[in-house]
Formats: structure tokens, C-alpha cells, sequence
């Protein structure tokens, strides 16, 4: 499954990094910390932006937080 994962980041970029982290912060069983953990070694090496990065995942993270918070409450 990670190997997917990584070469899912390779290919899609920064958008795949925001809805992996929205559909873990939702509770899905999808592996947000390979990611999080592969989106910084590729902006190391060049592959993604790290500043697009960490403004898609946190975005994402906190949409998938308001969105269970949301189905929780109501």
C-alpha cells in the first residue's frame, strides 16, 4: 500500500497529498503519516514544492477535522 502511496505523491503532486489527509483526518484507514513523511522528502529533493505542500496537507487536514466534526454534531 505505500508503495502505491508514493508513487501516487510522484504523480498527482500536492492535490493527492490534501485528500489523503482529508480522508485520514475522516477516519479513513489510509496511510496520512507515509505520505505527510514522503511529501516532505520529495520537496527536499525537488519533486513538489514544500510550501504548496504544507498549505494543501494543512488544508486538507482541517477540512477532514471540520467535515467529522460536522457529521458528529449534527
Amino acid at each position: 500500500m505505500s508503495e502505491f502511496l508514493l508513487t501516487q505523491v510522484i504523480n498527482y503532486g500536492t492535490p493527492f497529498i490534501g485528500i489523503i489527509l482529508m480522508l485520514g483526518a475522516l477516519g479513513f484507514p489510509v496511510g496520512a503519516s507515509v505520505v505527510v513523511i514522503a511529501a516532505g522528502a520529495f520537496s527536499q529533493q525537488g519533486v513538489l514544492d514544500g510550501y504548496s505542500a504544507i498549505v494543501v496537507g494543512l488544508a486538507g487536514a482541517v477540512l477532514g477535522d471540520m467535515l467529522s466534526y460536522g457529521m458528529g454534531h449534527y
